[in-house]
């Protein structure tokens, strides 16, 4: 009775928070406010508007911080608790499963996480483009037969569908944290390039998704790329690679959703690749 009670007081964008910190897994408070609120509310509105739902007992904070304590309080990362899935779940014809308890991740993944928040957050609020779908893991998954005829999972960290000009540009994107060896980069590469040869992606929305590499720093692009240049060449146009910096350039660049330009160092196919 009491969710019931709390649906009833909730405000839309209360719920749109609540929403935002599921399909998420974990939002800083920086993040929420660039999300649901105006660039001019105060930090403050943000903080009551946690504070509430925390006291609710709808989200509760993680004790790990991401940029330490000094940060404040825009770096408290806030988690759904059972007791707001549920209240997310109240009317729904098909309830969802509600959230197993919250609990402490390790440290890479929280970052990890993070990260694919903010890609998120970035890809909503991009002034160049609109963001039309977003699909987080697991349902970004893609399933495809190798030819041993063995299932294999292909896991995007983040599918989306932006829209610019009347035109839609379809993404896989990949969150390199710095952390795997150039090894296990390009055996993802491959792993795309399989699927991408498979033609199911482009049978299903008609054409395959541009696969981006989002990475910390300059070093690191380089990098990947030199490596996707060497050893993947063949399949380097179904790749591009850029740091979180250049997203607002990224999400721009898509033109008519079917022209190729050169952008960021790089020629990609703004709008994915078809199935020849």
């Amino acid at each position: 009775m009491k969710l019931i009670e709390y649906s009833s007081v909730l405000s839309k964008r209360d719920k749109e928070v609540l929403h935002s910190i599921k399909i998420c897994n974990f939002l800083k408070t920086n993040q929420v406010s660039r999300l649901h609120f105006s660039d001019k509310s105060a930090l403050s509105t943000v903080c009551r508007a946690l504070t509430k739902l925390h006291k609710f007992g709808l989200i509760q904070p993680i004790k790990r911080r991401i940029g330490g304590v000094r940060a404040g309080s825009t770096s408290i990362v806030w988690a759904l608790t059972m007791a707001g899935a549920e209240l997310l779940n109240l009317g729904e014809p098909t309830p969802l499963k509600s959230r197993k308890r919250v609990y402490e991740p390790t440290y890479i993944f929280l970052k990890h996480t993070l990260a694919i928040s903010e890609l998120y957050t970035r890809l909503y609020t991009a002034a160049a483009t609109n963001l039309m779908k977003a699909e987080f893991e697991p349902d970004c998954w893609r399933t495809y037969t190798s030819n041993f005829g063995v299932n294999v999972v292909l896991k995007p960290d983040l599918f989306a569908v932006t829209a610019s000009d009347g035109y839609e540009d379809y993404w896989f994107f990949e969150v390199d944290m710095d952390t795997e060896a150039p090894s296990r980069i390009l055996r993802k590469c491959e792993s795309y390039a399989k699927y991408f040869l498979t033609g199911g992606e482009q049978k299903r929305i008609g054409v395959f998704p541009r696969v981006a590499w989002i990475v910390p720093d300059n070093k690191r692009k380089e990098s990947i790329s030199r490596h996707i240049r060497e050893h993947s060449n063949e399949y380097a146009d179904l790749f591009v690679v850029a740091t979180f910096e250049e997203l607002d350039v990224l999400f721009s660049s898509g033109n008519n959703g079917q022209t190729v330009m050169n952008i960021l160092d790089k020629k990609i196919s703004c709008g994915g690749l078809g199935h020849e």
